[in-house]
């Protein structure tokens, strides 16, 4: 995903973009739904550098769904 950051102050040095993906949930043995629609099926973040008070480029999160 392209994450654009401009006119920082420069003593921000690090920025973290944090991902979720909600969905419906399922049992981890029968692999049924079990009803909760708005359940966290994955999650993730990762974290990168900002350089003079900016950054530009793309930023992958990885995760496992579960």
């Amino acid at each position: 995903m392209p994450v654009q950051l401009s006119k920082l102050d420069p003593a921000f040095t690090q920025g973290k973009v944090t991902c979720k993906v909600r969905g419906m949930s399922h049992d981890a043995t029968t692999g049924l739904a079990t009803g909760r629609a708005n359940a966290v099926i994955g999650s993730g973040e990762t974290s990168f550098a900002i350089a003079q008070g900016a950054f530009n480029g793309p930023v992958s999160v990885k995760f496992n769904a579960r």
